[in-house]
């Protein structure tokens, strides 16, 4: 965790001694999210809703190119995952009705504008970098329906790293403040299961998400 909070703040300050125009984006919305990369994980989830919610710096270089760094708290996952795990030589099964990951996630983009002053489109893309905080799964007992929540992050990698794009749009308020809409889509690159799965594979977040808010002029 520790670098994380430097990677964020030497990377700001860079940004922020180079940039023209520096913002502080307040933003959050719902989104979904599944996982991939392994046959038995595909076949018997769905995708589960996700909250997404941070804040990011927005260095503007020119009316037309800004880069934006920043920290969120996502919560991925999937509804419905089994999976298949060797342990021991054994091939063990589990029934998670819920599998539930809580990520600390520092995006870092560039990004493209189209448009006027006062009202802009932008698109852009750039890689992601996910601190795992939590992972619970509900399981049913077998008895009378009970499910019980079971906290099972040890058997998760901490970190996840991936690529993501997003598409924008930006209303000016005045000089100083903007109205911001995004539409994000992560795609995991790295395997978060620390066990070896049954069949080989991996499991990789998959996270597509809307954010509403308002940027402030630092």
């Amino acid at each position: 965790m520790r670098q994380f909070v430097l990677f964020f703040a030497f990377t700001s300050l860079c940004l922020a001694a180079t940039a023209q125009g520096n913002f502080l984006n307040l933003q959050g919305g719902p989104g979904l999210g599944w996982m991939s990369g392994h046959n038995y994980a595909s076949e018997t989830q769905t995708m589960r809703s996700l909250p997404a919610i941070g804040a990011e710096y927005a260095g503007f270089f020119s009316d037309k190119a800004f880069v934006t760094i920043g920290a969120d708290f996502i919560k991925k996952g999937a509804w419905d995952l089994g999976i298949k795990y060797v342990e021991n030589g054994a091939t063990i099964q589990t029934n998670s009705f819920t599998s539930d990951f809580k990520y600390l996630v520092i995006p870092f983009m560039v990004h493209k504008t189209i448009g006027s002053d006062k009202l802009f489109f932008s698109f852009g893309g750039g890689f992601f970098l996910g601190a795992l905080l939590e992972h619970q799964h509900e399981v049913n007992t077998g008895l009378l329906n009970i499910r019980l929540i079971e906290d099972d992050t040890d058997d998760y990698n901490m970190l996840d790293l991936g690529l993501q794009l997003r598409l924008g749009f930006r209303v000016m308020i005045n000089e100083g403040y903007y109205f911001l809409i995004n539409v994000n889509h992560q795609m995991g690159l790295m395997n978060t299961y620390s066990k070896t799965l049954d069949d080989g594979g991996s499991l990789k977040t998959n996270a597509s998400f809307a954010q509403f808010g308002f940027g402030f002029k630092l």
